[in-house]
């Protein structure tokens, strides 16, 4: 196997879900913002898969080919943003979705709790 670099690390909340999808979906240990979907074992089925997560996730719907048109997360993050999904709410949405996922589940619990009661009280 020949030499590769290191990858290109996220540089904000967005990135770093679409990179910790990506690798979850391709079964890869580190992927980055530049990598080419495809040199990591990325196919249709995986496309699909990663779109529906990806458009789960943020509320939006992404058309499997669109990864086939836009072979790393950088690119990818141009067909996000601009059609559906402002920059803005794809952080808030991520940064939450970065903080679920480094809870154990006595947090997530606990915090499921507070957030229900604040709405009880509310209504």
């Amino acid at each position: 196997a020949g030499f590769r670099s290191p990858p290109a690390a996220p540089q904000t909340a967005l990135e770093r879900v679409l990179v910790q999808l990506w690798a979850e979906v391709l079964g890869i240990g580190t992927i980055g913002v530049e990598d080419n979907f495809f040199e990591f074992g990325g196919n249709s089925l995986s496309a699909a898969e990663i779109a529906a997560k990806t458009g789960t996730l943020f509320s939006i719907q992404i058309a499997p080919p669109v990864l086939f048109e836009a072979k790393t997360v950088a690119k990818l993050l141009k067909f996000l943003v601009a059609p559906g999904l402002d920059a803005p709410r794809a952080d808030r949405i991520s940064e939450t979705w970065l903080r679920i996922g480094s809870m154990s589940h006595d947090e997530f619990r606990a915090m499921l709790e507070k957030e229900r009661s604040m709405r009880q009280d509310r209504g």
